[in-house]
């Protein structure tokens, strides 16, 4: 390598000035004159020959060092010029050692944004003071790339005292485009770690402390990740729970595979119980053993409350169908079984109204009445049950029945049974049928009775509530908003969980055999839905029951409740009454009820001959006694037939099963007068009078 010697300067005026500049060169006058005899060689001592060979050696050690270094070094003079440098810097640069050492300065094959700061501080170093050793800054290849290096560099003075610099410099191009590379990435992964919806935390293999948390993690534990940093499970949750954790870690660290944990139960801080599905994963070094744990975690509480919902309703809609299948078979032979049954309990009680006391057929009559009731009875709960059973819905207040029930209850439950009644205060409104809640209520109080054999004490309890969505939703076609709530609670022996999941089931009972049919908590649940009511039920083995009962709130206020009539006197009457019935042993029967009270009677049977009669009739026909369900037309077509012929007259329908014509799901339509199949001489009778009177049901406004 060559030294540049000119009296030029950088572009920048980094130079120095011409008059300083020594030089060794030779003159032409110098080459001209007569040289002098060369003298002759002095002879040199061995020491000396061993120090210049030495010396020669090292010099070729450091040029090969310098010439094979995989940095590029070069010298730089006062000037700012390359006045010496190696081959790596032609390799580095693109550049020949010709363009490198003819260049007026350094500076040439710099990047414009490192020009000024390189010379700034090439300055500092001429005027002697501090200046950067180390620093990167960019060049421009002979091919126009640009090329990040980063310089090393120190000075020495020349033997002409001058002062130059020796620079390192490494392509560091790749390597920092490397680390940009690995920062993005990085910044990447923990920018999905920190915005993924799953709880990510780390743990070290040896302690099973957390070294790394992510926002999920807290905000699905309700705790800040400062907190678990350096601490294990034993330090947050209870030892128990900490334990299973604890041992799901050392389970995925010994082997090597990925442990699922589809439902991993855990305790938060600001939530309560949280269920998750976590999947753990030993995390190995380069010596194939364990150094972190890696944890992943799904909080899947509503996916499971969601399930566990699912199977609620999946359950309520298989009740639903029992149910459904129930009432088409009750539905099925109702009809029939109460026209039966009408004759039969109508006969009997004709029989025995014509028999003195002592007659020996009054026992056996007496018996086969009783027997018929019961038949009745069965019938009416499977059609409650099954939601088919004909109601009559009034605007009531529940603490008015269930204090004229208060007596009678207290009788069915026995002096060893401690009754409460506590009604609540400014109660609401309800639309039920008077008849049906009494059932209800009875059926609920026995139930209760039978479960305290030894003794014990019952509640009833009123009250308004407001339920709302997150509570409706568990249970399902309940709707939102006002209820009145009636609870009866025991201190009986109680229910497991799997009593209580067939307790509204048909025919289901714990009794003994012959101390129940299983219809009585099934009765409540078909009459509390037919009303559009919840009932629902708390109990545990030990610890009694409570059974709730939910109907809705109206806004209308409830009339006087006045009971149901129980005098034992049978009015009478002599009005015109058509009778209308497809069925000849109850049309047979209504006739000598109808006679045996003072009615003039037309009798027909069906609509058709009804329409006959009616037209031929000139005086004017007072009710119409009709049959709901019939053949050819029902009797609904027949009232609105005969209305214009007979406008005064009263209507009176009667049935055994709920029919659509003049019914909802059982709801007999507003302003109907009905009367349930089978019914006895009194029951027709008061109910004759009530229509024919103008009275209303068992509430007056």
């Amino acid at each position: 390598m060559t030294s540049r010697q000119d009296t030029s300067t950088t572009p920048d005026g980094v130079g120095l000035p011409p008059d300083e500049i020594q030089t060794d060169e030779t003159t032409t006058e110098d080459l001209l004159e007569d040289p002098a005899p060369p003298a002759p060689p002095m002879p040199m001592a061995d020491s000396e020959r061993l120090m210049v060979e030495e010396l020669r050696e090292s010099q070729d050690r450091y040029r090969a060092i310098v010439e094979f270094a995989h940095s590029a070094i070069c010298v730089v003079d006062s000037q700012a010029r390359l006045i010496w440098i190696n081959r790596q810097m032609t390799e580095i640069s693109g550049y020949t050692e010709a363009q490198l050492l003819g260049a007026q300065s350094f500076a040439t094959f710099l990047a414009p944004e490192s020009v000024q700061f390189v010379l700034d501080n090439f300055r500092l170093f001429l005027s002697g003071q501090p200046y950067q050793h180390h620093y990167e800054f960019k060049f421009i290849r002979a091919d126009g790339q640009k090329r990040l290096l980063e310089k090393h560099m120190t000075h020495y003075l020349d033997r002409h005292g001058q002062p130059n610099l020796i620079i390192s410099m490494l392509d560091i191009t790749e390597r920092r485009q490397a680390d940009l590379d690995l920062r993005d990435s990085k910044l990447l992964v923990e920018s999905v770690l920190e915005n993924v919806p799953l709880m990510i935390f780390l743990k070290e293999a040896k302690d099973l402390s957390f070294v790394m948390f992510n926002r999920a993690g807290e905000e699905i534990l309700g705790r800040d990740r400062s907190a678990f940093l350096g601490r294990s499970d034993l330090d947050f949750f209870p030892s128990e729970q900490a334990a299973f954790f604890i041992s799901k870690d050392r389970a995925a660290l010994a082997s090597n595979q990925v442990v699922d944990i589809p439902e991993e139960p855990i305790l938060t801080a600001h939530r309560g119980q949280r269920w998750l599905h976590t999947r753990k994963v030993s995390l190995r070094g380069a010596d194939g053993k364990p150094k972190y744990l890696l944890g992943i975690s799904e909080d899947i509480t509503e996916h499971k409350l969601a399930q566990e919902q699912r199977a609620r309703l999946e359950g309520e809609l298989q009740q639903a169908m029992k149910m459904e299948a129930v009432g088409r078979l009750a539905g099925g032979v109702a009809h029939d079984f109460n026209n039966l049954l009408t004759g039969i309990l109508g006969n009997v009680s004709l029989a025995l109204l014509d028999l003195k006391p002592q007659d020996p057929l009054v026992a056996p009559l007496t018996e086969v009445h009783r027997a018929a009731e019961s038949a009745a009875t069965l019938v009416r709960q499977l059609l409650a049950f099954s939601r088919k059973q004909l109601i009559e819905p009034k605007v009531v207040n529940l603490n008015d029945i269930i204090s004229t029930l208060q007596k009678m209850v207290a009788r069915l439950i026995g002096e060893d049974v401690e009754l409460t009644v506590r009604p609540g205060t400014n109660l609401g409104s309800v639309k039920v049928d008077p008849g049906q809640f009494e059932q209800i209520l009875v059926n609920l109080v026995v139930n209760s009775r039978d479960a305290m054999p030894g003794g014990g004490s019952l509640l009833i309890e009123t009250c308004n509530v407001d339920l709302d969505q997150a509570f409706c939703s568990l249970h399902s076609h309940t709707p939102a908003g006002p209820y009145v709530a009636v609870t009866v609670q025991d201190s009986g022996e109680g229910m497991s969980d799997e009593v209580k999941s067939h307790l509204f089931e048909p025919f289901f009972t714990t009794k003994p055999k012959g101390r129940g049919t299983g219809l009585g908590l099934a009765t409540i649940y078909g009459a509390v839905k037919q009303t559009g009511g919840l009932i629902l039920v708390e109990s545990a083995p030990g610890k009694g029951a409570a059974f709730t009962i939910y109907l809705p709130r109206v806004a209308t206020k409830a009339g006087r409740f006045v009971g149901a009539d129980a005098t034992k006197e049978i009015p009478t009457g002599i009005e015109t009454v058509l009778l209308v019935e497809d069925e000849p042993i109850v049309r047979d029967l209504a006739i000598r009820f109808l006679k045996r009270l003072g009615y003039n009677v037309i009798a027909a049977h069906d609509g058709a001959s009804a329409l006959v009669l009616a037209e031929a009739q000139t005086e004017p026909i007072d009710l119409l006694l009709t049959d709901v369900v019939m053949p050819g037309m029902n009797g609904r077509q027949l009232a609105e037939r005969l209305a214009p012929l007979h406008p005064k007259m009263k209507i009176l329908f009667t049935s055994g099963y709920s029919s659509d014509e003049i019914a909802n799901h059982g709801i007999i339509d507003e302003g109907l007068n009905f009367l349930g199949k089978p019914y006895s001489l009194p029951d027709l009778a008061k109910k004759l009078r009530s229509v024919l009177d103008g009275r209303r049901g068992v509430t007056t406004p």
